[in-house]
């Protein structure tokens, strides 16, 4: 196989061992794992994560380990403090993990998979959605409730329901990508600088008007936050490491 023919493979098929970051740039690391019902959240990189609602680990219907999150859609999420950690400035980032929906959102709204540094308005540095037909939205905060490109919500991306779907968003250089199993489905200019908003960082929800809202319904598993790093490559075929 030819060097080129390898770089037209590789960007397809999406499924070549992705780089994982160094340990120092992880900003948190969550497994799911427990035992059933638990509400004890794990973050391997020591941060302190609260179940909200029913949020829980459950042991059926998981994707690696022994436990995923799960979540059903009414008043359920974990969250975690403020830390520079998630503040990515104007440098490369990775929000990634594996989402398994299990109901889309009613029509004409939206789930947060996961809020990175919000606000109490629905806006974030990081804001990972799907819509009511599946459908990945990435947004990045600039501003106090300012978007840099609102145009990012028509991605041609999809989340399948009862099906994991591991989902990367990165910004590498400049760029904001986002893929879906490896396989790239958004892509625009980023250089910018997000916006710190120094407050809560959330997976499964994000606060309207100070309330949580927007609520996921289903699963998630393995899920990490790195800050400095782009991770390059396709999707993971095991846990992310622990070091």
């Amino acid at each position: 196989m030819s060097i080129q023919q390898l770089i037209l493979s590789y960007g397809a098929a999406g499924n070549i061992t992705p780089s994982d970051p160094p340990w120092a740039n992880v900003s948190s690391l969550l497994h799911f794992n427990g035992t059933n019902g638990s509400t004890t959240i794990t973050d391997e990189k020591g941060k302190t994560w609260t179940a909200a609602g029913n949020a829980q680990i459950s042991t059926s219907n998981v994707q690696f380990g022994s436990g995923c999150l799960l979540l059903d859609g009414s008043g359920d999420y974990v969250s975690t403090g403020s830390s520079s950690d998630f503040d990515f400035g104007s440098g490369d980032f990775t929000v990634e993990g594996w989402f398994r929906p299990e109901a889309y959102p009613a029509g004409g709204s939206v789930a947060i998979l996961a809020a990175i540094n919000s606000n109490s308005t629905t806006y974030a540095q990081v804001r990972m959605a799907i819509s009511n037909t599946g459908a990945l939205t990435v947004l990045l905060g600039t501003g106090v409730a300012t978007w840099h490109n609102t145009s990012a919500s028509a991605t041609g991306g999809t989340l399948p329901l009862n099906t994991y779907t591991h989902v990367r968003a990165k910004r590498k250089s400049g760029v904001l990508s986002a893929e879906i199993n490896g396989v790239q489905v958004l892509s625009y200019a980023a250089a910018v600088t997000l916006y710190a908003y120094a407050d809560n960082s959330y997976i499964g929800t994000i606060r309207n008007s100070g309330t949580p809202s927007f609520f996921f319904t289903g699963r998630v598993d393995d899920a990490r936050i790195s800050k400095g790093f782009a991770v390059m490559g396709g999707y993971p075929t095991s846990e992310y490491p622990n070091s």
